[in-house]
């Protein structure tokens, strides 16, 4: 009896030897097979585009005259909110953004859908939404509810999705109106600026954006794009800044002696343009008829147009002391000396120059 169980077990030993190794065997070939075959998993790719912007004006001395900055809209789904978890929601936004609560309130219980709670959100505000949205979808602040057509739609949790770009000008009517303004159109849902006067519509190829920054990739349960070997990825490229040779400081000081001066002698306008005479660069271009770009009213249209620049005028006595500088650089003439102005009319080959008087 006790030789026939010696026997039946050192079996069961043998077949556990040759046994569990075959079945470990068969484990690695199957995780090999699985991990070196190119399997078509299902997976959602998604998208996101990072608008490229506008480049900056920049004065000589270094101030930023004018610069664009990235706005973000936000958008809930009034249907999503656990309404015993309104207050909370609200609360919480308006901690981030500095909105009113009484108006987010009203916003949100007034609609029966989708609603826009701001176009004007910063990027750094944007991305504490977006971690503050994924904290309430796990604190179930956003639940399924009926549509219209009968059916249960999953929880829709607050969108923070990019909205345009704004146009600041940080020195307020200063450099106008030779800085210019800008005009503002929507492309594909995006709000982009080009400009129309001035510096901003003369180098408008170059503070122009140049190409949008674009991402492919599988995203995670928290709806962020995974950058995996698969991603795709072009990068963003902002426009060009434009550096003037006009300094703030000095631009400023000639605003303020055009102001007084047209108080002074009640003139519509005073114009005065400075420049390096030597390598003709424009040191200050200046009117008392300014505006502000990012305010403009009804009564700034006439000041749109600058004098100095998109009218034609006739020369007039001020290129006197201009051409007598020349001609007593070149020693034609003597400081002293007495310029024959021919009465006010002078013969030119066929044709006759004559001046408004003799």
């Amino acid at each position: 009896m006790w030789q026939r169980d010696k026997s039946s077990s050192v079996g069961m030993i043998i077949v556990m030897f040759i046994f569990v190794p075959a079945a470990l065997f068969v484990f690695l070939a199957i995780l090999y097979f699985w991990g070196s075959t190119e399997r078509k998993l299902p997976r959602l790719d998604v998208n996101e585009t990072n608008s490229a912007i506008r480049g900056a004006i920049i004065a000589k001395d270094n101030y930023v005259a004018a610069n664009s900055v990235k706005l973000y809209k936000v958008s809930v789904d009034a249907r999503s909110i656990d309404k015993n978890k309104l207050d909370l929601f609200v609360r919480l936004y308006c901690i981030y953004t500095g909105d009113s609560e009484k108006r987010v309130k009203s916003a949100i219980e007034g609609s029966g859908g989708t609603t826009v709670l701001s176009y004007k959100i910063d990027a750094k505000t944007a991305v504490h939404l977006k971690e503050l949205a994924y904290k309430l979808n796990l604190k179930k602040v956003f639940v399924s509810f009926i549509g219209s057509n009968g059916r249960l739609n999953p929880p829709i949790r607050m969108s923070v999705t990019e909205s345009g770009e704004k146009r600041s000008y940080n020195v307020g009517d200063s450099l106008t109106p030779l800085i210019g303004y800008i005009n503002k159109k929507e492309v594909d849902g995006i709000t982009k600026v080009s400009g129309i006067k001035g510096i901003e519509k003369y180098y408008e190829y170059y503070l122009a954006p140049v190409r949008d920054e674009f991402i492919v990739g599988p995203r995670d349960i928290g709806g962020n794009i995974i950058l995996e070997r698969s991603s795709k990825k072009t990068g963003r490229i902002d426009g060009y800044n434009v550096r003037l040779s006009v300094p703030l400081t000095l631009q400023r000081k000639i605003e303020r002696l055009s102001d007084e001066g047209a108080d002074n002698y009640d003139a519509r306008e005073i114009v005065v343009g400075i420049m390096n005479s030597k390598t003709g660069k424009i040191l200050s271009l200046a009117t008392n008829a300014r505006y502000d770009p990012s305010n403009i009213t009804k009564n700034d249209l006439k000041n749109l147009n600058f004098t100095a620049s998109e009218y034609a005028y006739e020369v007039g006595s001020i290129m006197k002391p201009i051409i007598f500088a020349i001609a007593y650089d070149a020693k034609a003439v003597k400081p002293g000396e007495i310029i024959n102005t021919y009465n006010g009319s002078y013969k030119l080959g066929t044709r006759t120059i004559r001046d408004t008087h003799p």
